[in-house]
């Protein structure tokens, strides 16, 4: 006799901590490339799938070719599908936070070698400056509006370090 199987929307729904905004995956994890983990599980076809994925399939259908899912709160382990958009590569890496081994602790400012903070962006494969500032807290403003004028899926919140 074969066991049958749950349902794939069963198996992810009892696998979802719903107590706060972010609604948190809290089955299996895969760590990525960057040391930080996805949620996945196995789908009906017994292949993985990552749980943000199969959240914005469960609550809007297929995602077209080409397009990604992205967290809008930055947060990997979330998957409330109102914290996820579709989005292309490019949009999704616009909607990047704080590298985790960033010396300011904020996205886009840098330490020169005179002690002073420079904001810069990446867009388009070419560096915008942001100017230079005495501390990390202006270049980090200065870094987010420059963001805001050249991205079109930038969430910016302060550009703080994300933990």
């Amino acid at each position: 006799m074969t066991r049958r199987r749950r349902p794939v929307a069963v198996r992810f729904e009892a696998k979802v901590d719903r107590s706060g905004d972010c609604h948190l995956w809290t089955g299996a994890k895969r760590v990525q490339r960057d040391g930080l983990p996805y949620g996945h599980l196995k789908g009906e076809d017994r292949r993985m799938i990552l749980a943000h994925r199969l959240a914005w399939e469960l609550a809007f259908g297929p995602i077209p070719p080409g397009l990604q899912v992205d967290h809008v709160c930055r947060v990997r382990l979330c998957v409330n599908p109102a914290h996820l958009r579709l989005a292309t590569q490019k949009q999704n890496a616009e909607n990047l936070g704080v590298q985790r081994n960033s010396p300011t602790g904020y996205r886009g400012v840098r330490l020169t070698r005179y002690g002073r903070f420079q904001a810069t962006v990446g867009h388009n494969r070419r560096t915008y400056c942001g100017g230079t500032y005495d501390t990390a807290e202006e270049a980090a403003k200065a870094a987010a509006g420059l963001r805001a004028e050249l991205f079109t899926h930038s969430a910016e919140s302060d550009g703080r370090v994300q933990v």
